[in-house]
């Protein structure tokens, strides 16, 4: 028994020891993949994504911004750190993976929604977050974030299984110009899905922690709420309990909340995709006017 137990122990070892290679060849293959979600981490892994104006959220503030549109009316330039599906917990780790390979930004507009204070439970997307796990930071600060929703990541190459990242280079790149995720022009909605704003202590004292970084940086910030459909039902009191948080947190640290859920165009389903994200002809329109708000709230004054 004891000479199989040192042979299995010296064959696991001699396997480990293998899949160590593998899994660096695969997480560089990994980092060339053409989705939204690979492209975006490059970009700001290797120090591409520097820029004047970020933007963060999730799928609305991904769905919400057109680069073109803000860029002619600011004449800044900008970045769309949207993480699809994920909330601020991630949101933050994005932007301090952002801040260490990147150039300091001017101003963050950060996106909020009535997820936005959801604890970690799953993570949408966990195969985009693997090719960067060799990054000792990335690896720190992702399992600090998600502890035992990442112990497997721990594993070389078994970290990959069901994931099938050989068939990634057939999926389309879910975006447009980086932007948009591609869908068809039809509008969706669920009439049954009823939403309730989700309170989570320690995400609400880390958002604070993160306002509070930002201001020592000398960025400034703004809040945004984007447009949802007028199909997207709350339970009663919800909305008004999401929108007085929101408007307490603009008022403790001084900043612009611009609040746009009951915006006009919520009556027609012209510029949605579906009730919760906007269309391309939406995001111009709101774009348009998230530009002037930020101009007209002095937030690129010196």
């Amino acid at each position: 028994m004891k000479r199989f137990l040192k042979t299995l122990t010296v064959f696991s070892i001699i396997l480990f020891a293998a899949f160590i290679p593998a899994d660096f060849a695969l997480s560089r293959y990994m980092r060339g993949i053409s989705t939204y979600s690979m492209e975006s981490w490059k970009e700001i892994m290797e120090g591409h994504a520097s820029a004047e104006i970020v933007f963060q959220g999730n799928s609305r503030a991904f769905n919400a911004c057109d680069k073109e549109v803000l860029d002619s009316i600011v004449g800044r330039s900008s970045f769309n750190a949207a993480l699809i599906g994920e909330q601020f917990m991630l949101q933050d780790f994005r932007y301090r993976m952002y801040r260490k390979n990147n150039s300091k930004p001017k101003l963050i507009v950060q996106f909020v929604d009535l997820y936005f204070l959801a604890p970690v439970t799953s993570i949408s997307d966990p195969v985009s977050f693997l090719p960067w796990m060799w990054d000792k930071d990335f690896f720190l600060g992702l399992r600090f974030v998600g502890g035992l929703l990442f112990l497997r990541e721990s594993a070389p190459l078994v970290r990959y299984h069901g994931s099938r990242p050989w068939m990634y280079y057939k999926y389309p790149r879910m975006t447009q110009d980086g932007y948009y995720m591609v869908r068809d022009n039809d509008f969706h909605f669920d009439r049954e899905s009823i939403g309730s704003f989700v309170y989570w202590e320690e995400t609400d004292l880390a958002f604070r922690d993160f306002l509070g970084r930002l201001s020592d940086d000398g960025i400034k910030t703004v809040l945004v709420m984007a447009p949802l459909h007028e199909n997207f039902k709350f339970r009663e009191g919800e909305i008004e309990r999401m929108e007085q948080y929101f408007n307490s947190i603009s008022e403790a640290y001084g900043i612009p909340f611009y609040n746009c859920i009951s915006m006009e165009i919520m009556h027609d389903s012209t510029y949605f995709q579906d009730k919760g994200h906007l269309n391309l002809k939406g995001a111009k329109m709101f774009t348009d006017s998230l530009s002037h708000f930020l101009i007209d709230n002095g937030l690129f004054e010196d």
